[in-house]
């Protein structure tokens, strides 16, 4: 009965966490050297656009840390098309003194019902039920603001359960999304991180 209880405790385990994956490749084979300052323009659908703010804050706390400017603006399919074209991004980038652009856009979403087993102990009844799960598929490109270079790509996956909210997948996000810029050699080694994996959920 034990091995049913560890079960059904690895269930909740997956159905309760936010996950992000990131897949990505370097575009160019120029070192960048310079990353003082960088525009996140995201394009968000209905399903994202309550993450964002979470995005937002926990990105900026690092980056602040590492003395870099940064900036976030949020783009929905209603709001705000006329700004949303790269050229006016890039405009206003240079304006701003921001010398490189995150762009990234939800292209793909799915929401999944799945049925969890039970078991009896003790004469009562453990588990069961439903759980949710919702995958979120976005794409991030990183440009060189003077020269509208495209550096960097990325598909990311962000996988949350029934106890997975706005705030996890926002902050997840902003900290997977800074672990792989450093791996990838976007952002130096030695750039602080804060901890900020231990927040991870």
């Amino acid at each position: 009965m034990r091995h049913r209880k560890y079960i059904f405790l690895i269930l909740v385990f997956f159905t309760g966490c936010t996950t992000t994956k990131i897949t990505s490749s370097n575009l160019t084979n120029e070192k960048v050297t310079d990353f003082s300052s960088v525009f996140y323009k995201i394009k968000a659908k209905k399903t994202t656009a309550k993450a964002m703010p979470y995005l937002e804050i926990r990105s900026k706390k690092i980056y602040d840390q590492n003395d870099i400017k940064f900036e976030q603006r949020v783009y929905t399919f209603l709001e705000d098309q006329g700004k949303n074209l790269l050229d006016d991004v890039i405009a206003y980038a240079l304006a701003n003194k921001l010398k490189y652009i995150l762009t990234i856009e939800e292209i793909d979403y799915e929401y999944t019902t799945i049925s969890s087993p039970g078991y009896w102990s003790n004469g009562m009844y453990f588990g069961g039920g439903n759980s949710k799960e919702i995958v979120h598929e976005l794409q991030a490109r990183l440009y060189s603001t003077s020269d509208t270079t495209e550096i960097w790509e990325a598909e990311i996956e962000i996988k949350s359960g029934s106890y997975g909210n706005s705030q996890q997948s926002g902050e997840s996000l902003a900290i997977s999304l800074i672990d792989k810029l450093i791996q990838d050699g976007i952002l130096p080694k030695s750039f602080k991180h804060l901890n900020e994996r231990k927040s991870r959920v």
